[in-house]
């Protein structure tokens, strides 16, 4: 996307119908701001609230344009350029926009470091978190030197995610390396061949892949078992659904009677074992429900 364009999608705002409160109220489909008042004359934006973007914004709705948001610098947004008027007037312009462009990088860092975005199931609405001062109270309108993608929505921390954000780690292996040194020098450097490293763990070889493994003679209720999670080992407490579950896959006719009978106020056994004997093939050689 161009930057200016970028830049337009900012302050570009469409009317959504609001039937809670019965009115019109402006969003922007791009950034999720939210504004509660149609009255184009005194709107206040350090007062927006902030919701998800739509995922495919519609390029073809009606929209209008508000000025760009007033983050304390100037109350007419940025100054059009004029023109140097001598080599040193340009070195002293050029001078302040590098110092503006890395004083705006150190605020945003600064932003990201102290706040983030939760998401209020009951609203539908972000939140800013502080987390410099935890115990003060929240807030649902932005930093006023804050822009709309500074600050992130939160992502709970996932031990077992060794990439630290690549979902290799959920497969349980890691991709790599990309380059590798081709020649005598260091720096010669060439792609490497894509090759998948499995994580070292000790409890794959033990663990079970399918609930037909499932050892129903030795496991019952409340045991921990491990079973693999896509191709990553993980811990399993089993519960009447998973020992039901397992006798059906393993066509165990007696078993899954006999869980039905143990177990008759739980509905979600119940409904799976009549559902599974209305699809299932009768034995007609003596064994399974007949023998039972």
């Amino acid at each position: 996307v161009p930057y200016s364009e970028y830049k337009r999608r900012q302050d570009c705002f469409e009317y959504r119908w609001d039937k809670t409160r019965g009115s019109y109220f402006l969003f922007n489909p791009w950034t999720g701001e939210t504004i509660f008042s149609t009255s184009l004359e005194l709107l206040n934006r350090q007062y927006s609230m902030w919701g998800p973007p739509d995922k495919y914004p519609s390029k073809s709705s009606q929209n209008i344009q508000l000025f760009p948001d007033n983050y304390c610098s100037r109350r007419w947004g940025r100054r059009r350029f004029h023109g140097w008027e001598s080599p040193e007037a340009a070195a002293v312009h050029i001078t302040a926009v590098a110092r503006g462009f890395l004083a705006r990088l150190y605020l945003r860092r600064y932003f990201q470091e102290r706040y983030y975005l939760k998401l209020d199931p009951f609203s539908g609405y972000y939140y800013f978190f502080d987390t410099f001062f935890p115990e003060a109270d929240t807030s649902w309108y932005k930093p006023r030197l804050a822009f709309f993608d500074d600050i992130k929505v939160y992502v709970p921390p996932d031990p077992d995610d060794y990439l630290q954000g690549n979902r290799y780690s959920k497969l349980d292996f890691r991709v790599g390396p990309l380059i590798k040194v081709v020649g005598l020098n260091k720096l010669d450097a060439g792609r490497a061949d894509v090759g998948a490293f499995l994580i070292a763990n000790p409890e794959r070889q033990a663990a079970i892949r399918r609930y037909e493994e499932f050892d129903l003679e030795n496991i019952s209720v409340g045991d921990d078992v491990i079973i693999f999670d896509g191709h990553r080992p993980t811990h399993l407490q089993i519960n009447e659904y998973h020992i039901m579950r397992a006798a059906i896959c393993e066509n165990n006719w007696a078993r899954t009677i006999e869980y039905m009978r143990r177990f008759p106020d739980n509905l979600l056994i119940q409904l799976y074992g009549f559902h599974n004997f209305a699809k299932s093939e009768v034995p007609m050689d003596g064994s399974g429900v007949i023998d039972y």
